[in-house]
């Protein structure tokens, strides 16, 4: 890293505000103390877009912020730089898009349902399609510019959007690192008690420690007469986790029926009609598991995770790599079970469960309350157990992301 990492200070670039409109803000944000600058996308994405996650081409800087000379002269004006990359998928947009547009290019790179005729998606978002970024022709491609960057200077470090999408998350980020990016930050959501898996990676966004610093200025006195008044107003005697898995239960039953049912392809037809994929989605107590079918590896992490959820016997099995032959839909399972926890719990129980709108926090718990100074301190939020051991200094503790507007920021 060129200059000492401190403080980040996230700016979401759009047409509104250009990498030169940024390099204007250099002055005012050094002497807060901000020593990086932490960036949306900049890279070419669908005309007039306010946030840059539709991405159109990988390979350049976008030419409404300025192009890749301006995010050079930003580079150089006294701010380190952390950019935002999306490696998980592209928009479908065939006049943009070159990588979509053409058929070979669309046929090699993206994650495609030959039998159905779609295509993975970010989670129901159709016009954003999966990149299998497992293939190394396509992260050699789709990371040419910001490893360049990288390499030069101008970039001291990245922010993973999304990693829960990709087949196989830790060989990507190993890939990352081996392509010489030291410094990188997964946009992972952790349940309370899960860790982050031993990656090669500084830590999360800050969403988990965002989760647990909210709980230390929730008085545990007033849970009990919190919950008992919510209770009283709204006719809501429920636990939030039961709420929760009955709104990820509709949504793998109607916005990922489509998704169900290309899981249900992947395995043979009597035990396709046997089984309750939706449910079994909906039971699952974590975003995903990170099974590797190709090496056989099946942590202690995912083992606990697969038994805790209420599943077939025989689907238990598979996901645990002792029946095998169904890699592809172990695969596919684990690149399923997020879309299907953000949409049910983050964009549906969130709605429907307000007990104390401050803990309605994306990877917080609503159906907890309180956090504290001791709990805090054990639980170390963002970092894996073996990063405990190395100096975590650059973890991200956040209070805020842009994921958490209109939910109780």
């Amino acid at each position: 890293m060129t200059r000492e990492l401190r403080c980040t200070y996230r700016l979401q670039l759009g047409p509104r505000l250009t990498l030169r409109d940024a390099r204007a803000l250099v002055p005012t944000l050094r002497e807060l103390g901000v020593s990086h600058l932490y960036l949306s996308p900049v890279w070419e994405a669908r005309p007039g877009s306010e946030h840059g996650y539709d991405v159109t081409d990988p390979t350049a800087v976008r030419a409404e912020l300025g192009g890749e000379d301006a995010l050079r002269e930003l580079a150089a004006a006294g701010l380190g730089l952390v950019l935002d990359i999306v490696p998980n998928h592209m928009a479908t947009d065939a006049e943009h898009n070159p990588f979509w547009r053409d058929p070979l290019w669309r046929a090699s790179f993206f994650d495609l349902d030959w039998r159905s005729g779609g295509h993975r998606r970010f989670f129901d978002v159709d016009e954003l399609a999966g990149v299998q970024q497992e293939l190394p022709e396509v992260f050699e491609t789709t990371h040419r510019k910001v490893l360049e960057l990288v390499r030069e200077g101008v970039v001291d470090g990245v922010r993973v959007d999304h990693p829960d999408g990709l087949a196989t998350p830790a060989r990507y980020l190993e890939r990352l690192s081996e392509a010489g990016v030291e410094h990188v930050w997964a946009e992972k959501i952790l349940e309370r008690d899960e860790e982050l898996p031993d990656w090669p990676v500084a830590g999360t966004t800050g969403y988990d420690f965002l989760a647990q610093a909210d709980g230390l200025f929730a008085d545990p006195s007033g849970e009990e007469p919190l919950t008992r008044l919510y209770a009283e107003i709204t006719g809501e005697r429920r636990p939030f986790a039961e709420i929760a898995r009955e709104a990820k239960l509709e949504q793998a039953r109607t916005t990922f029926a489509d998704e169900v049912a290309r899981l249900r392809l992947l395995l043979p037809a009597e035990l396709a009609a046997a089984l309750d994929l939706a449910a079994a989605l909906a039971s699952f107590p974590i975003y995903r598991t990170y099974v590797d079918p190709s090496t056989g590896l099946v942590s202690d992490a995912d083992r606990r995770a697969v038994t805790h959820a209420a599943l077939d016997p025989r689907l238990e099995r598979i996901l645990l790599l002792e029946e095998r032959g169904f890699d592809a839909f172990v695969t596919r399972w684990q690149q399923t079970t997020p879309p299907v926890a953000a949409k049910g719990v983050e964009d549906t129980a969130f709605y429907r469960y307000n007990r104390l709108l401050a803990l309605n926090e994306v990877g917080g718990d609503p159906g907890g309350f309180s956090t504290s100074v001791e709990e805090f301190h054990e639980a170390r939020p963002g970092v894996s157990s073996a990063g405990r051991a190395r100096c975590s200094r650059r973890r991200h503790t956040t209070r805020s992301a842009p994921p958490t507007s209109g939910r109780g920021c």
